[in-house]
Formats: structure tokens, sequence, C-alpha cells
């Protein structure tokens, strides 16, 4: 496949990032500014180590957390979007409450230039795109896998339910994640977002990337075929990927241990079978969303949409690719008072965690 797509998105990003001496942590509870994000507390805390770059990240508590160990999803925002902007969007706190379950919101820093540190990116978009956010201890892969691990220490958590999913430039770096952290993560959630390093349709770059750690790694791929700035080949080029790496992962070999058709296909008309309260009526004409067509042609649940089932070689799920058509570069399903969303189904934070929660990982080592 041409690498000139990803060229052209690569080139809508402004980045640098260095490794800057962090500041102490800090972590305090903060208030839900628009309100019904959850009946939990949002605390706001620093990431802070001297191997990789500080980075701000909220975690959000249920109010009635269960006991014992639980799931934790580590969510990365997209570009532009600061970590609350896209808490306001993605209800992954209203899943929290009624899941009990922890989420993690870490933040990318705004690009700075002090001489010898540069860090940050110019758009809030996490760097997946450079050889430090693709590179194991490195980077800002660096920073949310320690976020990750700093989260785990803090609470109660199941080491074999630990979960990334981001949109757009967090969806590159989720699978960024998945191919430098594989122990960490039990499944991905890539969300108009792209393979590891954007060009490796193959899988050979991300097995490598795995090293001697690799492992099976589930992964939901969730994409508008109408999005217009992280095309529909993005997400293409994320199936492709990560059925390749696993069927590395699964023999070391690319034999097509792992089938790379899809062992079945669902497809759902506009509104068919829909659940829940309408949300339609909403064409998105207002700051920081892409249109939403489905608001004019009078859609009133969600989109039409089509679904790829992919098995691993001992006929088990593995990989999911959603395919919705007429949704741009926006979060299906979202809350209207966050920012790059539409309030169309399919509902993006249920999807992903129906996948996550089918997929614990067999044994933990992170």
């Amino acid at each position: 496949m041409s690498r000139t797509p990803i060229l052209a998105t690569l080139a809508l990003f402004i980045a640098a990032c260095g490794d800057n001496a962090p500041p102490p942590s800090v972590s305090a509870p903060i208030p839900d500014p628009a309100g019904g994000n959850g009946a939990g507390v949002l605390s706001m805390h620093r990431y802070s180590d001297a191997s990789c770059p500080a980075r701000d990240y909220y975690v959000y508590t249920p109010a009635n957390l269960p006991a014992g160990p639980r799931p934790l999803v580590v969510y990365l925002h997209g570009c532009t979007q600061s970590a609350q902007q896209a808490i306001d969007g993605v209800r992954w706190n209203e899943l929290a409450d009624r899941e009990g379950i922890l989420v993690a919101y870490p933040e990318q820093a705004m690009f700075t230039n002090s001489g010898a540190e540069i860090d940050g990116n110019g758009s809030r978009c996490w760097n997946w795109f450079l050889p430090q956010g693709q590179t194991r201890d490195s980077g800002e892969a660096c920073a949310i896998a320690g976020i990750t691990r700093e989260v785990m220490g803090a609470n109660a958590i199941d080491p074999k339910r630990v979960y990334v999913a981001g949109i757009s430039a967090g969806g590159a770096m989720t699978s960024n994640l998945g191919a430098t952290y594989p122990e960490l993560y039990a499944a991905l959630g890539v969300i108009a977002g792209t393979s590891y390093t954007g060009a490796d349709p193959s899988g050979q770059l991300a097995y490598r990337a795995m090293g001697e750690r690799a492992q099976r790694m589930p992964v939901l791929v969730f994409h508008g075929v109408t999005d217009t700035l992280d095309i529909f080949p993005l997400g293409l080029i994320a199936v492709r990927q990560w059925l390749g790496t696993n069927d590395l992962v699964d023999d070391g070999m690319a034999n097509q241990s792992v089938p790379q058709t899809p062992a079945t296909t669902e497809s759902f008309a506009a509104d068919e079978n829909p659940s829940g309260e309408p949300r339609g009526g909403d064409t998105c004409v207002r700051n920081m969303n892409f249109p939403c067509p489905g608001g004019a042609l009078g859609y009133q649940y969600h989109y039409p949409y089509s679904v790829e089932h992919y098995l691993d070689g001992d006929g088990e799920p593995l990989l999911d690719f959603w395919q919705i058509l007429g949704l741009a570069h926006n979060y299906a399903g979202g809350d209207p008072r966050g920012t790059f969303v539409d309030p169309l189904g399919p509902d993006t934070t249920d999807v992903v965690w129906e996948f996550f929660r089918q997929h614990p990982k067999p044994s933990a080592t992170p």
C-alpha cells in the first residue's frame, strides 16, 4: 500500500519531544466542570521519572468501587484535545460507574523549547510518529507505560485486565504501546488511528519491537469509512499489521497460521435494532468537531456499520474491525459537551469495553 496517505497525515502534526527534568509528583481531587461525567472522583496527578518525559494524568475512581482487583483502562486523547475535553466527550467515567473499573487519562504536554530541552507537541498530538515514541523505554511510550504502572501500584488493579485505547494520534500511540509493551496491556482499542509506526502492513516491525516479550495481542479497530483526516486506509493498515504481528507471534513465521480473512461479517443499516434513547438531530455545527452527516440525514440512533470478526489459529476471537459509514473524524456515541464527538452510535465506549471485557490476559507479568 502506498505511504502517501500516511505521509499526508504526518504532515498535519507539528511535534517535538525530549527528556526534561520532571517536577515532583502531585495529586489532588478536581471538580467536574461539566457535571454528569460520573459520580466518583476525578483526581489529577503528575508522572515524573528521569528515564522518560514527565506528563500529567487524571484518574477516575467510581464512587462505589467494588473490593478486590479491578480492571484499568488507559484512554489517550487526540490532537488539539486536553484530557478534560476528552473526558467530557467519551463517557468512560459513566461506564466506569456501571462496570466498577478505573480509567486513567494521560495528557500530552504543549510544546516547549527552552534551549537544551524540547518537549511536548504544539497541537497536543501524541508523538507516535517519532522514533522516541516507537521504542520501548523511550519518549512518550515510556511515559504512558510509566503512568499505567503508577496507577496499578496505587490501586488494586488486576494485571490481567489492563487495557489501552485512544483516538486519532492517541489511537496510533495505542498501537505503538501494544508493540513496545505487550506484557503490560491485555488488549488494544485503536479508534480512528493506525498501525505501529503508521507503516507496518506486514506486522514485522511490531513483532520485532515486541522482542522477547512477544505475545498474542487482541485488538479492536474502530474507524469511520468517511473520515477525511485519518483516512480509512490507515485503519486498514492497523488491521493488516495486527493480524500479521499475531501471525508471527503464533509460531514465529508469516504463514497465515492466524487467518488473515474474517471468520464472519455482520452488517447493520442505520437505526437498525436501536437501543437506548435517540441521539439524532445533531449536525455537530460547533467548535472542535468535524461534521456529523447523520444528524442532517435524520438518523436517530446509529450510522450504518459493519463488523469483521477475525479468529486466531485456535479459532478464538482475536480482532474486530468496526467500519462506520458516514462517521467523520469524531468519537461515535459521544457526549456533545466534549470535542470531536458525534452523538450517533454505535457507541464507541461500549463497543471497546465489551471487547476488552472478553480479553483478559491468560497470565500477567508486567
